[in-house]
This record gives structure tokens, sequence and C-alpha cells, in this order.
């Protein structure tokens, strides 16, 4: 059970009865107020809970703010029955800010490079579908749009490269924001917003 979303006492009420209904022998967590439910819920029925770190993002709050977030990521871990991170850079980040439980793991995202490969454009192809003239620079990037990715400044950045395309590849709620955004930078017509929208 991954509890997600906006939490509230209404979720934390609903996760709580489906962990009670469905006896599971394993709570998981994703997200930071996924885990403070998640850790309440698995002290109060004894399931272990293990938490699947996204990153800290720590850098964004103001320094009291942080000390405190910190402050509870710590001992968020401690009471966790482990911790899982996405890469090995996460995990030496946590590390080195004292967030660290008794059992750690580091699963990283898997991706079938070879199967990507096999069905790649190549890269005449790609350029020619994104309209995008064969000697142009490109800079590229997969991401969810999402504000804690920052795609704002990537494309602000690209538009003080003259003649420079960006291929943003990926779906999230920040799609019409860094539409309107290239706009404003006067690259929308540089900025392909490539994937569902």
């Amino acid at each position: 059970i991954a509890p997600t979303g906006r939490l509230g006492r209404q979720a934390f009420r609903d996760v709580d009865h489906a962990v009670q209904a469905t006896g599971p022998d394993v709570l998981v967590s994703h997200g930071k107020g996924a885990a403070l439910c998640a850790d309440r819920i698995a002290e109060r029925r004894t399931v272990p809970h293990v938490r699947v770190m996204h990153g800290l993002h720590h850098e964004r709050y103001p320094v009291a703010v942080r000390w405190a977030y910190l402050a509870w990521e710590r001992r968020l871990a401690r009471r966790a029955a482990a911790l899982i991170f996405l890469s090995h850079a996460d995990a030496s980040e946590a590390t080195d800010l004292g967030i660290v439980a008794r059992h750690q793991r580091v699963v990283p995202n898997g991706v079938d490079a070879d199967g990507l490969v096999a069905a790649a454009f190549d890269r005449r192809s790609a350029r020619a579908i994104l309209g995008i003239p064969g000697d142009a620079r490109v800079v590229g990037t997969v991401a969810r749009l999402d504000r804690v990715k920052r795609l704002d400044v990537l494309i602000e950045a690209v538009a003080r490269i003259e003649g420079a395309r960006l291929v943003i590849i990926g779906e999230g709620s920040e799609h019409m924001f860094l539409r309107h955004r290239a706009l404003e930078c006067g690259a929308a017509a540089r900025v392909y917003l490539a994937g569902p929208h």
C-alpha cells in the first residue's frame, strides 16, 4: 500500500482502514507526506514501513525550515524498517545529512536500454519529425513535468543561446506553465514539449 496525493485526516483514516482490512506484511511509502502517514500507521498497526526515497530537495527551504525538515527526515529514517534509494548519489547525500536507517539499499530505476536503442529513431529522422534543422544545437531532457525538476530554468538558459533548441520529453502538471515560460522568454518556437499532454 503506497499512500499518495494530498494527505489530510481523511486520507490518513482511509489508508489506516485499508491497512487494517488487508493486513499487509509491509507498508511502502513514496514521498514526504506519505512517509509521515505511513510511519504513524506502521506504528499503530505494527507493520514494517519501507520508505522509497525520491530525493531530499532540502535546499529549497529557508534555513530554519531546512533544519526542522532534516531533523524530521532523520527521525523518520530511524523509525523505518528500511530505506530504498533510486540512486547511489541520493543514498550518499542522505548519509552525509545523517538520514540513515537500519537497512538501506539502492534500487536504480529500471530501464531497458537495449529496447530503447532498438526502438529509437536515428538522429536525422528524430529531428525531421520535430522540425529541427539538422545542424541546430539541441539540448534534450526526459523528465516528469513537475516544478521540482526546475525545467523553467532550463528553458531560460536555452533561450539565451542563439539558435539552440530544447526538447523536453515527459508529461505532468507543469506542461502549460512551461509552454508559457518559453513564450515569455521569446523561445516558444525553439522549445519542443514532446510526449503525452
